[in-house]
């Protein structure tokens, strides 16, 4: 890996002959074929295709894709192939698949200065890779509905008959928050641009999951569907139609809860969840103006969400005020059920209370109007 830096940072390319060969072996004679061998393997690979486009080109011309999507989501129609822990070993790969994708388009979305993502390094295919430029795009299609289609390309792997297979166990990646997951949140708003298809399967995948996972693996979910709701296309209505209203049973699936729904049911015995929606609905309304003149429309079900987490911060305000009470778990990081007031809550209760009642006075947040019952 060192080697590989020290030969790009000295003017080296990727067709020098040397390093040809060297990653040309990697892929042909080294490939992994066990969870535990593979965590190396694919860091250095993404090293690699982090040093430019012309890094990801060797790369995809080496047939490396179709080898590193079969790994990951294995044969079609197998049960999904690797558990919640043994994904802690693919971040690396999940990227890597990302930083080939981007590579094919035809330039990256440009970043939305609110979004976290704006924090976080910039792509080496982005303008200031200067073959990026140079190089010619390649825009994916619009779908790949065949069933023949294959997952050897990007194209059929994110619209392809895998591509259930593909969301699935992105999102079980997801789940883990110890890798930094900013390339693959690209790669899925990228992908869910003008896709409607592809932008309700991935949307219906993680509201699924967010209302069942525990809490403390919400994270990078709550980070990718933030950034869905920002993205503005003809498909955001669909989008936030999913997020807020859920989707109604079709056999075989299951229905899925929407967020506004969700607040309700998990109020009780498991009100961190309920928080964690109302959470992510003001972070994610102060940047779309679509999400929130949805939730004005549900006034009535959306007072009663703010009004919910105004009553449990007032009824813990004693455990607050007590000399243990910065000791309180975080409502983000620990697995427990039950809510516990911190200054993030407070936090978000005043900016719930910036975003809707100047504007609208019905809702009627700060001067404490409608009742939770």
């Amino acid at each position: 890996m060192i080697a590989l830096k020290a030969h790009g940072y000295h003017g080296g390319t990727a067709e020098d002959r040397d390093v040809r060969e060297l990653l040309s072996a990697l892929v042909e004679k080294h490939f992994p074929d066990s969870i535990r061998t593979c965590s190396q393997y694919f860091s250095l690979l993404l090293e690699y295709a982090n040093m430019g486009s012309a890094q990801c080109d060797h790369l995809l011309s080496l047939d490396l894709f179709p080898r590193l999507v079969s790994f990951l989501i294995g044969p079609a129609g197998a049960a999904p192939r690797w558990t919640v822990s043994q994904t802690r070993q693919l971040g690396d790969l999940h990227s890597l698949l990302a930083r080939l994708v981007l590579a094919r388009l035809p330039a990256p979305l440009p970043v939305d200065p609110s979004s976290p993502l704006s924090s976080l390094p910039s792509s080496p295919l982005s303008s200031e890779d200067p073959g990026a430029a140079e190089r010619p795009a390649t825009p994916l299609p619009p779908r790949v509905d065949s069933a023949s289609a294959a997952v050897e390309t990007p194209e059929g792997l994110l619209y392809g008959p895998r591509a259930d297979d593909y969301v699935r166990e992105v999102i079980t990646a997801l789940r883990d928050t110890s890798w930094r997951p900013e390339l693959v949140v690209r790669l899925l708003v990228t992908a869910s641009r003008e896709q409607r298809r592809f932008s309700e399967r991935l949307v219906t995948a993680i509201m699924r999951s967010f209302g069942s996972i525990p809490c403390n693996e919400l994270r990078h979910l709550s980070l990718t569907l933030g950034e869905l709701v920002s993205l503005e296309d003809s498909c955001q209505r669909q989008r936030l139609d999913i997020i807020l209203e859920g989707v109604p049973a079709q056999e075989p699936a299951e229905p899925v809860e929407g967020m506004l729904g969700m607040i309700r049911l998990t109020s009780g015995a498991n009100s961190r969840r309920a928080y964690q929606c109302i959470k992510f609905l003001v972070s994610a309304a102060a940047r779309s103006g679509g999400l929130k003149a949805r939730l004005l429309s549900a006034t009535e079900r959306w007072l009663w969400a703010i009004q919910w987490l105004r009553s449990q911060m007032t009824e813990l305000g004693e455990l607050w005020d007590a000399p243990d009470s910065a000791a309180a778990d975080s409502n983000d990081d620990s697995s427990g059920r039950m809510f516990r007031r911190t200054t993030s809550a407070q936090m978000t209760l005043d900016e719930c209370s910036r975003l809707f009642t100047v504007e609208d006075a019905e809702m009627e947040i700060v001067s404490g109007g409608g009742d939770v019952n």
